[in-house]
Parts: structure tokens; C-alpha cells; sequence
């Protein structure tokens, strides 16, 4: 496991992890990482999925782990941001300061990007756990990975 992250990151990362793992197995096997891949709108055929699988669990025993999924992951974290950048962020994008970002304020923020209009229906679906719409700072966490996205 990647020890030179803070506790406070290895909780948000257990905290996702336990998410992706729907069946509470402990670990992601290729089924979940399929269901995942769609969230995100991402088509893979059987054999690319069986490929992503192979190159994410990297003892090979056909699912990727806790430990697997933080070294995955654990890179991204070297770069990490503060809670005061998190919030300017979020408060750039939230216009109304209502405490979440809606469909609206995606477009805003993804207009300057040449696929951007094309992913916001994507990333609400993946983001918005509750369905309600919006990517609430309540879901920092969710949010924090969706400007890692």
C-alpha cells in the first residue's frame, strides 16, 4: 500500500473504493469494474474490459484489492489539493453559492473544452450519488475525484 499518504486520504480513498464495490467482497472484481466503466459512459468490449482488469490487478488474481486500487490511485494524491484550493474551486463554479454545482454551472465550466458539452450528462450520472442532479461539496470526496477526472 502507497504508506505516504496522509490517514485523512487513505479513508476517502476506502470510502470510494467501498462505493465501486457494490458486492462488499472486499475487493473490485471485472464485473463491477464494467459497471463502473459505464457510469462513465465508457464502452469497452469483453476483451478490452478483460485487458483493463488484467492491467489494474496486479497480482493477478482476478480482482483489484484495496491495496492494488490505492497504489492505483495514490499517485494522483502526490499533487494533492488543499481544502482552501477545493473550496475556490468549487466557489468559482458554484455562481450562485448554493453549496452545489448543477448542469448549468458544468456547461459553464466545461465550455472551454473541446469535448466538454459532450461528458456533462457523464459526469453528473457518475458523481451525483444521490440523483438529485448536482455534485454537492457535501460530496467532497466525489468531487475532489471529479477534478482528478
Amino acid at each position: 500500500m502507497n504508506s505516504q499518504l496522509p490517514m485523512e486520504e487513505l479513508k476517502k480513498l476506502r470510502i470510494f473504493f467501498e462505493y465501486l464495490d457494490e458486492d462488499k467482497s472486499g475487493t473490485i472484481c471485472l464485473e463491477e469494474l464494467k459497471k463502473t466503466c459505464q457510469r462513465l459512459k465508457i464502452k469497452l468490449n469483453e476483451h478490452e474490459a478483460f485487458e483493463l482488469m488484467r492491467l489494474l490487478d496486479r497480482n493477478s488474481n482476478g480482482s483489484v484489492d484495496f491495496d492494488e486500487f490505492v497504489n492505483l490511485l495514490g499517485d494522483k494524491y502526490k499533487h494533492d489539493l488543499t481544502r482552501n484550493e477545493l473550496n475556490a474551486f468549487f466557489d468559482k463554479y458554484d455562481l450562485k453559492k448554493k453549496g452545489y454545482i448543477e448542469e448549468k454551472d458544468l456547461k459553464n465550466m466545461l465550455s472551454q473544452f473541446k469535448n466538454g458539452q459532450a461528458n456533462i450528462e457523464r459526469i453528473l450520472k457518475f458523481f451525483d450519488l444521490n440523483n438529485d442532479g448536482k455534485i454537492d461539496r457535501n460530496g467532497e470526496f466525489f468531487f475532489y475525484s471529479f477534478l482528478k477526472f
